[in-house]
């Protein structure tokens, strides 16, 4: 039940925003839905935060097996990631899209 109201939400939200079924030239833009959306994009951030370090932190483990790529690359791709979400860079979405291969390369490489 609370997934069909979470759902009839982010639809709603979504019709909202400009582009949407109910804002095609986004002239009419209610407040709840760019305040919703802001929220949105700072929770994915701040998990894609602690989600970073936690990577970082299991991977310096002494006692841990993961390659130096893994454990430099993910966090910073979840870094550049969220710089992405927040600031609306293409660079820094190109840069973690970019990491993020290359940490998965460079550790299916060292192996």
């Amino acid at each position: 039940m609370a997934a069909l109201l979470v759902n009839g939400f982010i639809a709603t939200v979504e019709d909202e925003l400009p582009g949407g079924f109910n804002n095609p030239d986004g002239t009419q833009t209610p407040p709840y839905a760019l305040v919703t959306v802001r929220i949105a994009r700072w929770a994915l951030a701040v998990l894609l935060w602690a989600f970073a370090l936690a990577y970082l932190v299991t991977g310096l483990n002494p006692t841990s097996q993961a390659p130096v790529a893994f454990v430099v690359g993910i966090p910073l791709a979840c870094l550049l990631f969220s710089v992405a979400l927040l600031a609306k860079r293409r660079w820094a979405l190109w840069a973690a899209i970019a990491m993020g291969f290359g940490g998965i390369a460079f550790g299916v490489l060292a192996r």
